[in-house]
């Protein structure tokens, strides 16, 4: 069987079936049968492989604690407004999908700075994956749905509103606004939208809720230069959930009947040392393979719910369901949307965290020139398979031997060529600045998506970047975190910024609307040379910044959550 398939119609199929050479005991032992893969995934390693960046590979850490903005931190207040409103308006929520997505904003998640900076260094933007030695991991849409409580169905969260009766609502939403800051002279802001809005018994004051909610836990905002970030929240329970040596100590809380699964993590480790430092987590991270959990939601739980795709045995189904179609969504190659961005979703690289098994990841299709609109058109078209396969729910899946050989020869040559890099930036001597501290600041080949904050130049051997007036003061944030009135001012560190890699050359992909297409990713070493890598979940270049950087107008990555009000 083809990997790629001989035509559109087979490049829409999710799951591959094929006979290959396995290794089910971590290459120890090898035996052909037959595998299921996930779409995109190749047979040969001499196909259009999605290589691994060379920066995924570059030692380089943060020269200060960085600062993680848009960590959902529920007050007294917001626990008091959620469980007041939830009285009468749980059986709509249910109904939207959204219900334990909302209860879920009432568990304190107690950050540890450590862990999130140590997972911030192996985030890679190409492949908006975590490139660990071992293998890649991420957080996926399965982790939303069954860890966040979202949906992975329904509408588009940036469509406008069509009907009369919304229409109504937003407007009297924005009068209120208005008039609130009349009142106060000052800007609307949550805490004054709350103290307006909350038992008010205002006619509006379930649709003021669902705002407050929206801004504060799934598209936060931060005053006053950030203007979107992540719920970086989802990723530390992301990591608690499938590495146990990186949880603070004692035990998980119990899950009572009907609570979403986040509830586990509340408060867990709030009020203890974790006793580990950014070093040792680091070497946690690195020598996890054998201890990570890529299923951990699967397991029994107690008071646990699980979703209709975890099934007791290995089938296939049609896809009449809605949670059948949600989960293959999850596992579909596409565009998430975002506020002001859009990202590639790839989870054929993590097969594994679905039960399916690992073969070697093939290059996937993109649209060169994209729009929101696009994207979202892409995301939401027909699963064109009649039935698909959905592992069992225990089932530990395997990788292909093709596939352990690539990841040994791509990371041994890419560590090589890293270690050789780092020597041979620290043994060069600034030239255009006097600097007490050299930073390597990462920076990824500008995307169709969104406008980028900097470019690169090389000047006397020495790369500096050169701001781009056009997009504002967010973007010149973006590369160094800095105030406007400093950008004239001799910095205290120098910035060796990498170019950014020139455009993908044109290959056939699947057409939409008529648009041309051609591969994303690099194959070729030299491309990967120059492949952009980024240490942070948002932001270009998180490794000299204190506060991740604004995601408007500014070239940066999201955990992107669908709206399904």
């Amino acid at each position: 069987m083809d990997s790629r398939g001989s035509s559109d119609q087979d490049d829409e199929h999710i799951v591959q079936v094929r006979q290959a050479l396995m290794c089910p005991d971590g290459g120890r032992f090898e035996g052909l049968r037959t595998a299921h893969f996930l779409n995109y995934t190749t047979t040969s390693i001499d196909d259009d492989v999605f290589e691994l960046p060379l920066d995924a590979f570059v030692t380089s850490h943060h020269p200060e604690k960085l600062s993680f903005s848009g960590w959902g931190s529920p007050s007294v207040n917001w626990i008091e407004w959620v469980n007041t409103m939830a009285e009468s308006n749980a059986v709509v929520w249910r109904k939207s999908g959204v219900y334990d997505a909302i209860m879920a904003s009432r568990y304190q998640i107690a950050k540890q700075d450590d862990l999130m900076t140590a997972l911030v260094e192996k985030w890679c933007i190409e492949t908006n994956t975590f490139v660990f030695p071992w293998g890649e991991a991420t957080v996926t849409l399965e982790d939303m749905i069954v860890l966040g409580g979202f949906s992975a169905i329904g509408n588009n969260v940036l469509a406008s509103v069509k009907r009369d009766s919304m229409k109504s609502v937003e407007e009297k939403l924005k009068r209120a606004k208005r008039e609130i800051e009349a009142s106060s002279t000052k800007r609307c802001c949550v805490g004054l939208w709350m103290k307006e809005m909350m038992n008010s018994g205002n006619e509006i004051e379930h649709e003021a809720f669902m705002v407050t909610w929206l801004s504060r836990f799934v598209f936060p905002n931060s005053e006053p230069v950030v203007t979107a970030t992540s719920p970086f929240q989802f990723v530390q329970v992301w990591a608690w959930e499938r590495i146990m040596d990186v949880r603070p100590p004692g035990q998980p809380s119990q899950l009572k009947p009907h609570e979403p699964r986040m509830a586990l993590w509340h408060q867990h480790g709030g009020v203890q040392e974790t006793n580990q430092s950014l070093e040792s987590i680091r070497t946690v991270l690195d020598s996890a393979k054998e201890s990570f959990h890529h299923r951990p939601y699967t397991k029994p739980l107690k008071n646990f719910k699980f979703p209709k795709f975890y099934l007791e045995d290995d089938c296939w189904v049609s896809l009449e369901d809605e949670d059948i179609v949600a989960f293959g969504r999850c596992l579909r190659c596409s565009k998430l949307v975002g506020l002001n961005c859009i990202e590639p979703y790839y989870p054929h690289r993590v097969a594994l965290q679905f039960g399916y098994d690992q073969d070697v990841p093939g290059v996937v299709p993109v649209v060169l020139t994209e729009s929101p609109e696009l994207a979202w058109k892409d995301y939401i078209r027909p699963i064109t398979d009649e039935m698909m396969y959905i592992p069992c729910r225990l089932r530990q899946a395997d990788v292909t031997v093709k596939y352990i050989r690539w990841w040994k020869q791509s990371v041994t040559t890419l560590q090589a060529m890293a270690k050789r890099s780092t020597h041979r930036i620290l043994k060069e001597k600034p030239t255009e600045r006097t600097a007490t501290t050299t930073t390597v600041v990462k920076s990824s080949p500008p995307r169709t998506s969104k406008t980028v904050g900097s470019k690169a130049e090389l000047k006397g051997g020495t790369l500096k970047t050169v701001n781009d007036k056009g997009n504002g003061s967010s973007s010149a944030r973006s590369l160094t975190g800095s105030d406007k009135d400093k950008q004239s001012k001799p910095l205290k560190k120098t910035e060796l910024v990498k170019k950014p890699l020139p455009k993908l050359t044109k290959s056939p992909g699947r057409s939409l609307d008529g648009v041309k297409e051609s591969k994303g990713g690099p194959r070729s070493s030299q491309e990967t040379k120059s492949h952009g890598h980024v240490t942070g979940l948002p932001g270009s270049s998180p490794k000299t910044q204190q506060s991740l950087p604004q995601k408007q107008n500014s070239k940066s990555n999201q955990l992107y959550i669908i709206d399904s009000l």
